[in-house]
C-alpha cells in the first residue's frame, strides 16, 4: 500500500474521519475540564491547609505540626504519669470518716466522749477515742490496718469503724 492509496482511503471516508476527529476533541474537553476542577479542589485543600502561615511551604508546615504532634505527646505522657501519682496519694490519703458521741461513764451525761475513725481506701488508718469523766478526759489512739484494729475495741470504737468503712464504697 502507497502513499496515494491511504489519501484515497482518507478522502472516501472523510466525514468519518472528521466526526472521529471531533470527539477525540469533545473527549479532551471533558478531560481538561475535569483536570481544572480537580485542580481547583487541590488548590482550596492547599489554601485552608497553609491559610495564616504567611508564606511557608508545606515541608516547614508539616514539621512544625510534627513537632507540635511531639510536644503533645510528651505532655500527654507526663499528664499520665502524673494522673497516676496523683490517684496512688488519693489511695493512702485519708477518705473515709466515721464520728460518735456517747456517755461513755454512768455519772456522765451529755455524750460528751467520742470517737472518730480516718481511713484510707484500703480501710487503714487510726480511730481517736476520748473518754470523758468529772475529773479527768483521756484521748486514746488506736492504729487500724486492711479495716482491722491492732488492739481490742470498745462497741462504740467498733460502731465508729464500721461506720467509716461504709463511707465512700
Amino acid at each position: 500500500m502507497n502513499i496515494s492509496d491511504i489519501i484515497a482511503i482518507f478522502q472516501a471516508n472523510i466525514a468519518t474521519v472528521a466526526l472521529c476527529i471531533i470527539l477525540a476533541q469533545v473527549l479532551l474537553l471533558v478531560l481538561l475540564f475535569s483536570m481544572y476542577r480537580s485542580l481547583n479542589l487541590q488548590r482550596k485543600k492547599y489554601q485552608q491547609l497553609t491559610s495564616g502561615q504567611e508564606g511557608k511551604n508545606l515541608e516547614e508546615l508539616l514539621m512544625q505540626y510534627a513537632t507540635e504532634v511531639n510536644i503533645t505527646r510528651r505532655e500527654i505522657r507526663n499528664l499520665t504519669k502524673e494522673i497516676q501519682e496523683q490517684a496512688q496519694r488519693i489511695d493512702t490519703s485519708y477518705q473515709k470518716l466515721g464520728f460518735v458521741r456517747y456517755n461513755a461513764l454512768p455519772d456522765v451525761k451529755g455524750e460528751l466522749s467520742f470517737s472518730f475513725a480516718l481511713l484510707d481506701s484500703l480501710n487503714s488508718g487510726m480511730l481517736i477515742s476520748s473518754i470523758y469523766g468529772r475529773e479527768e478526759a483521756r484521748v486514746y489512739g488506736k492504729q487500724i490496718v486492711s479495716g482491722q484494729a491492732v488492739t481490742s475495741l470498745s462497741r462504740e470504737e467498733q460502731k465508729v469503724l464500721d461506720q467509716a468503712m461504709n463511707t465512700c464504697k
